[in-house]
């Protein structure tokens, strides 16, 4: 009987992975895959095909390969239809599932202070080891030169 349960649960897992993925797939970006965003360089935008990326990804993509190929190249990297950076549109859905980013970018910030912190303290212990190690050679200097 545990083994079914096991074997239940290792299916159940799968297919909560799976089915995360597959909604993964239509709230992220197929460039870089990361989610969009509600506002700023990640927002959610269209080409003339309908075809949805981050603004950032695609301005970025049809840029270079602009410079690649000269600027009547440029297309969609999924349908290949002709793309130019002002076909980019900002999409304003009614209901879709966007990330806020706020709470992650404070992290990332309390992070870096962290690391930041980290620093100094190695830096304050490097120092205290190196004036320990000085004091110990002058306390052996004082005791050779008594002895």
């Amino acid at each position: 009987m545990t083994e079914i349960n096991v074997e239940s649960n290792k299916k159940q897992r799968i297919e909560n992975t799976q089915t995360r993925e597959v909604e993964d797939e239509h709230i992220t970006c197929t460039i870089c895959s990361e989610v969009w965003t509600s506002g700023g360089e990640h927002c959610l935008v269209s080409l003339k095909c309908g075809h949805l990326f981050g603004k950032s990804c695609i301005a970025r993509w049809i840029t270079e390969r602009a410079q690649k190929l000269g600027d009547k190249k440029t297309f969609c990297p999924i349908c290949m239809k002709p793309a130019r950076l002002n076909d980019i549109r900002i999409v304003v859905p009614i209901k879709l599932v966007v990330k806020d980013t706020a709470e992650i970018n404070l992290l990332k910030k309390e992070v870096e202070m962290k690391k930041s912190k980290i620093c100094e303290y190695q830096n304050t212990l490097e120092l205290a080891r190196l004036s320990l190690n000085l004091s110990k050679r002058e306390l052996k200097r004082a005791q050779d030169t008594l002895l």
